[in-house]
């Protein structure tokens, strides 16, 4: 293999390093993280602060009033992203939990409601 060929395939493996470490650095930032920079080291290390559920873990919610005092502490079973597009009848019993998502059942809608 020729030195130029080589020097081609290293040249490759650096760009989709620089794309990897844009895209992971931006995924910390998108966890509220902030990195001091985009060194492969400093990006894993920051991996610690990133809020993530793990199965093995048992995680509290807190309940708080205007002024911040703690009114309920519950278990968290799961997180729901973009809680803002929660449907309105989400606690009349249909709806089940899956990987982060709200999924109705329609046929346990039917059946409870008759709707």
């Amino acid at each position: 293999m020729s030195t130029n060929i080589k020097m081609i395939e290293l040249a490759e493996v650096l760009d989709e390093l620089d794309l990897f470490l844009n895209k992971f650095y931006d995924y910390l930032i998108s966890c509220g993280v902030q990195p001091k920079n985009k060194k492969l080291k400093t990006l894993i290390d920051c991996l610690d602060e990133v809020i993530a559920m793990k199965e093995n873990k048992t995680y509290y919610g807190v309940d708080i009033d205007n002024d911040n005092i703690v009114k309920n502490i519950f278990v968290v079973q799961g997180i729901v992203e973009n809680c803002s597009k929660l449907p309105s009848d989400i606690l009349r019993g249909y709806y089940y939990y899956k990987k982060g998502k709200i999924v109705l059942d329609e046929k346990l809608r039917q059946k409870l409601w008759g709707e």
